[in-house]
């Protein structure tokens, strides 16, 4: 849904410019070419490398320096441009540059209406990225469930869903050591799945 909103905007700012959505080449020879689109290419995220620069946006914007986090944002959604997110949050930086914005996804409320449950998730992902940058764990601090986890075993994963982070961590001589978080999606059935799907 947020998807056809930004392709209705485009639609709409090519139609008000008077512009083509397209590079159209002029009559050769009396003929005309269909228009050319090129593809886009798309960056592939290696460990959480989205994410790192949507939480580099956070931060700034947090600082108040919305005029970088603006140039962040918009190379982030060309390295990404199916980071629905980084969408958003592109959207509501630009947004900012004309009026103050109260929440996530600050949109009216006839597009509020039609993007529905899409919107709403999105406005909760960010809420929940958002709380892992001010909420993190305390330094040296292990899930109990680990306390006793054998030498052999290189890594741990702890998933706290109620936060939507996956943890990292290393098992090392000393102990185990946080390596990274990330976000994560437990899905519309939370964590009482019985089986896949």
């Amino acid at each position: 849904m947020v998807r056809l909103i930004l392709k209705t905007l485009l639609l709409a700012l090519v139609v008000s410019s008077g512009g083509s959505a397209y590079a159209v080449h002029p009559k050769r020879h009396g003929k005309s070419k269909p228009p050319v689109r090129k593809e886009v290419a798309v960056v592939k995220d290696t460990d959480g490398v989205a994410e790192a620069r949507l939480i580099e946006v956070y931060k700034l914007i947090a600082q108040a320096h919305n005029r970088e986090a603006l140039i962040k944002a918009d190379a982030l959604v060309a390295d990404y441009p199916h980071f629905q997110l980084a969408q958003l949050v592109l959207g509501d930086l630009l947004a900012a540059k004309t009026r103050p914005i109260k929440a996530f996804g600050d949109v009216s409320d006839t597009v509020a209406r039609n993007a529905g449950a899409a919107l709403a998730e999105l406005r909760e992902e960010s809420r929940q990225r958002v709380r892992a940058l001010r909420e993190r764990p305390v330094h040296g601090t292990v899930p109990s469930q680990f306390l006793a986890l054998s030498q052999k075993t290189r890594h741990a994963i702890a998933v706290d869903a109620s936060r939507s982070r996956l943890y990292l961590f290393e098992n090392t001589p000393s102990g185990l050591n946080l390596v990274a978080d990330y976000y994560i999606s437990v899905g519309k059935a939370g964590t009482a799945k019985g089986c896949r799907g």
